[in-house]
């Protein structure tokens, strides 16, 4: 396996290269925001995985393991609406749920 750490316009750019075509591909994010830019400019993420999004200063704690800003449930709101599945599980094993459907079951806690 070969790995690259590119930035977003490098990453969008070698995705649109014909030359890649045909290679797999796993990005990891930092941040929602970035999946969002990268969908709107074209990329194809069918499934986004939320696990560890950890806890700072002006974040609120969904789950253990995820917390959230408006902005992120912004960005995650936008990217159902471009269709892209958002499945919140820290680990495999753990039942996929979508991050808006927990969202609207509780109250996001600081």
């Amino acid at each position: 396996m070969k790995v690259n750490v590119v930035n977003l316009e490098k990453a969008v750019a070698v995705y649109h290269n014909p030359q890649y075509q045909n290679e797999s591909v796993f990005y990891l994010f930092t941040n929602p925001q970035d999946v969002l830019t990268m969908v709107q400019q074209g990329v194809k993420i069918a499934t986004l995985n939320i696990g560890g999004m950890a806890w700072r200063p002006g974040k609120k704690q969904l789950t253990k393991a995820v917390s959230l800003d408006q902005t992120d449930i912004d960005a995650f709101r936008q990217l159902d609406q471009l269709g892209v599945i958002l499945d919140l599980r820290v680990v495999a094993s753990d039942p996929s749920i979508n991050i808006l459907d927990k969202l609207a079951q509780q109250s996001v806690t600081e």
